[in-house]
């Protein structure tokens, strides 16, 4: 049954024709065994295309009619083995070749050409892997340029490490999902959420992966079908001084964390800490977005009214008037919303000026942190308003399609996939200007994770350290999410 498992995950993400090749006698030797047969026949099935589009290819090659595409025809068809005609197919090319060549050496000068053609159909033979990957990559690129993204991407999928073909790949994802205005706004920020200590993420079946620390139950998602966002909240390492927040170490790490789920339907699951009431969602319905705060959850509802539901010492939850509302980000304390005509509103106390937004104009998303806010712009730039920090010091930002602020620091995805950050990095948070090809990021309290275009995961630590335990997100790495929201 182990085993079984492993063959149908493996079935279900396999991207290239020689997976399916290893899974079928695979399959094959656990005959009997529920649909094992089945999935044999799938894998016969998949074999099969993979023939005949490499038979197609071949065919092409053949009826160019010259020496070089001719030996290329039969070595790819001498490749297919007993697939349809090809050996016969393979025999026709070879007989037509040697046609030509004796052709040719009716004169001298043609014996010269035959004699280079024979040199140079020799080496394209034993590097007709190499042209078959060449001619694929162009016409990749080709279905790229022309906005064909699926295909292009299917086609760079198949090209494996071929030349830039994973870069490609994360390209025609990215362009496909930024022309269709998911990742300007943050549509696919709900795919991957990261808090105080733990990460939440929604796999292509709609169900939710979650990993670290798992104190009140917040990890408690095995359950949960069909989501298509999810939101991990936490109360964070501040103490309020005065008009201020600072770190509180003595509260650090207190973990009051819970995690929120948006489903297909527009209702809303919660699990983990529940002492102010942050989990109570069961009765949400037509909600378009969620955030969870630090015991607090805010709902956007699709009229573009807000709901919220937990702890409101600071008047967090004081939402229900808002209206004309796209798009909301629950911080520690406090409650960001954007209006459809691009200003932005917010709920909870002014703390360290976190929420002077008043005169903030064309903003398209924004990302509530402890103590600073981020606001997107439609033209690509950033603001920010709280203490006079790094974390707050964006100007220089640009070409920017998705913001999240963290615990005093901030990060910010650009257009090409690659990232940005600023802010306190005393845990390597902000190390993240290597990473390409990310469609999403989130901000953690000590960390940040960012979700590639292929649905994997990339994060800046494996492992932090509480008061008492170490918590490993390792887990993140082994992930493969759901990208097309």
């Amino acid at each position: 049954a182990r085993y079984y498992g492993e063959y149908v995950s493996r079935f279900n993400t396999a991207g290239v024709a020689s997976e399916y090749y290893k899974l079928k006698p695979l399959f094959e030797e656990l005959s009997g065994f529920k649909d094992a047969d089945e999935y044999a026949q799938k894998c016969e099935i998949k074999i099969r295309e993979d023939k005949a589009e490499s038979y197609r290819l071949a065919l092409g090659f053949k009826n160019k009619d010259n020496i070089i595409n001719l030996q290329i025809a039969a070595s790819l068809f001498e490749q297919l083995g007993d697939h349809s005609d090809s050996v016969q197919m393979a025999q026709e090319c070879r007989e037509r070749a040697a046609q030509i060549k004796a052709y040719r050496k009716q004169t001298q000068k043609k014996l010269i050409i035959t004699i280079c053609s024979i040199v140079a159909a020799a080496t394209l033979v034993f590097t007709s892997i190499f042209v078959y990957k060449t001619i694929r990559y162009s016409h990749a690129v080709s279905l790229l340029e022309n906005g064909s993204y699926d295909e292009a991407a299917a086609e760079f999928e198949k090209l494996g490490d071929y030349r830039d073909s994973a870069d490609k790949k994360a390209e025609a994802i990215l362009t496909k999902l930024k022309n269709e205005g998911k990742i300007i706004g943050g549509q696919m920020q709900g795919i991957i959420s990261a808090s105080l200590g733990c990460v939440a993420g929604v796999r292509p079946d709609g169900t939710v992966a979650a990993t670290g620390s798992n104190t009140y139950g917040q990890l408690e998602v095995r359950d949960w079908k069909n989501i298509t966002a999810v939101s991990a909240g936490g109360d964070d390492i501040m103490v309020e001084t005065g008009n201020i927040l600072e770190p509180d170490t003595q509260k650090f790490f207190r973990g009051l964390q819970h995690t929120v789920g948006l489903a297909s339907d527009g209702r809303v699951v919660a699990v983990g800490n529940n002492e102010f009431g942050q989990c109570d969602v069961s009765d949400w319905t037509d909600i378009a977005s969620v955030s969870a705060g630090g015991t607090f959850t805010v709902g956007l509802r699709t009229d573009g009214t807000v709901t919220a539901v937990g702890l409101n010492d600071g008047g967090q939850c004081n939402v229900s008037h808002w209206k004309d509302i796209k798009a909301v980000s629950a911080g520690f304390d406090y409650a960001v919303g954007v209006r459809s005509d691009g200003t932005v509103i917010t709920a909870g106390k002014n703390l360290s000026n976190r929420c002077n937004v008043n005169e903030w104009t064309d903003i398209v998303a924004v990302s509530a942190g402890s103590r600073h806010t981020l606001g997107l712009r439609s033209d690509g730039t950033v603001v920010a308003a709280g203490p006079d920090l790094d974390m707050c010091k964006l100007s220089e930002w640009h070409d920017i399609v998705a913001v999240s602020a963290g615990n005093d620091f901030s990060v910010g995805l650009r257009s090409d996939g690659t990232v940005v950050a600023a802010g306190e990095n005393n845990f390597g948070q902000c190390e993240v200007s290597d990473w390409k090809g990310i469609a999403a990021i989130s901000a953690g309290t000590f960390f940040t994770v960012g979700l590639r275009a292929d649905g994997t995961v990339v994060a800046t630590t494996e492992v932090f350290a509480d008061f008492t335990k170490e918590v490993s997100i390792a887990e993140v790495f082994d992930w493969k999410l759901k990208i097309d929201n």
